[in-house]
C-alpha cells in the first residue's frame, strides 16, 4: 500500500474516477487519518458518500472541507447541492 499522503490522495482520485467510491473514501479516510487538516481530502470523501447516497455523511464531509478552507468554492457548491437533495428527499 501507498505509504504517502499524496500517494493515498492520488490513489483515492483514481478509484473514484473509475467509480470504485468504496475504495475511494477508504483511501481518503487514510489521508485524513495521516493529515486531518487535508480539506481537499473531506472533499473528495465527500463525494464519494454522495455517490453512495449517502447525504448527510457527504454533507458532514463537505462542511468540514470548507471549516479548513473558507474559500473553498466547491465544497460551497456541494453542500448546497446536498442541502437540494436532502430538502427534496423530505418532500
Amino acid at each position: 500500500f501507498p505509504v504517502t499522503i499524496q500517494a493515498h490522495y492520488n490513489l483515492g482520485i483514481i478509484r473514484y474516477e473509475l467509480r470504485v467510491v468504496d475504495l475511494a473514501s477508504l483511501d481518503f479516510s487514510r489521508v485524513i487519518k495521516l493529515n486531518p487538516k487535508y480539506a481537499e481530502a473531506y472533499y473528495m470523501r465527500g463525494l464519494c458518500e454522495e455517490a453512495k447516497n449517502k447525504n448527510q455523511e457527504a454533507l458532514a464531509d463537505f462542511e468540514l472541507a470548507l471549516s479548513l478552507n473558507n474559500d473553498y468554492g466547491l465544497a460551497k457548491q456541494a453542500i448546497s447541492r446536498v442541502n437540494s437533495t436532502i430538502k427534496a428527499l423530505n418532500k
